[in-house]
């Protein structure tokens, strides 16, 4: 990702709550799927993004959250909601990328990540977090995945130019078991989770940000694709969507 991409998305997700669909109830529903966590145990909230999930993984878990993401101003964001929320001692928010982190082994209890385990690859970061948990550890990621073996030709088209390397939920479970890993649970996010968690507040951005696209053109271009990816979805939601996978150490 160019700096001028990140620069973009930043200006475009500024103070929103989430870079990227789900919901403060679907990252609950990972939660109480999980077995519990003592005081001491280790967590990483990765590609946290703006971190509406970070803020209700410190709320819940009674052990600090260490929040990572390549881009401060999201980290900035995440800790005035934190201060804000009375949580502000319980995140650390460290700028870095996911893949460039040098954990122990064996020490880490939890990693987190939604929706941002494919930039640096899916497999890449499995690898790393089989690495990095603790015998029985656990890992929650949301992953882009097709519903169905016969996506619709543009949906096919546009998805597969965007990220080349997405399978369905199967493929994803082999890549999960290829890692060393085993999956506990999966289940696909609803549509909820895409338009009033994401979209919708996207969508109302957007027409405030005319008058700085007419002087960014990689702005003003992302503003197309983005209205296009929200068109697509409405349109083939069912062809396509976000899984939640728990997977844990053996």
């Amino acid at each position: 990702m160019t700096d001028d991409t990140l620069a973009v998305l930043s200006f475009l997700h500024e103070d929103l709550p989430r870079a990227g669909p789900g919901s403060e109830a679907t990252t609950r529903a990972a939660l109480a799927a999980l077995p519990p966590l003592d005081a001491r145990a280790r967590v990483l909230d990765l590609g946290c993004g703006p971190g509406q999930q970070t803020l209700v993984l410190a709320a819940a878990l009674p052990t600090p959250v260490i929040a990572v993401d390549v881009h401060q101003p999201f980290l900035d964001q995440l800790a005035r909601a934190a201060a804000a929320a009375g949580l502000g001692a319980r995140i650390e928010c460290r700028c870095a990328a996911m893949e460039t982190l040098d954990e122990a082994p064996a020490s880490v209890d939890l990693v987190w990540c939604e929706g941002a385990a494919y930039i640096p690859g899916v497999e890449r970061v499995l690898a790393q977090w089989r690495g990095w948990l603790k015998p029985g550890g656990h890992a929650v990621s949301s992953e882009l995945v097709w519903l169905t073996a016969t996506p619709p030709a543009e949906a096919a088209a546009s998805l597969t130019a965007e990220y080349p390397a997405i399978t369905d939920v199967a493929g994803t479970r082999a890549r999960v078991a290829a890692a060393g890993l085993i999956t506990v649970t999966d289940w696909t996010l609803p549509t909820s989770d895409w338009l009033q968690g994401y979209y919708r507040p996207l969508e109302a951005r957007l027409p405030t940000l005319a008058t700085r696209a007419a002087a960014w053109p990689a702005l003003a271009e992302t503003i197309t694709e983005m209205e296009r990816e929200i068109d697509l979805y409405r349109r083939h939601h069912d062809s396509f969507g976000y899984q939640m996978f728990i997977v844990r150490a053996p």
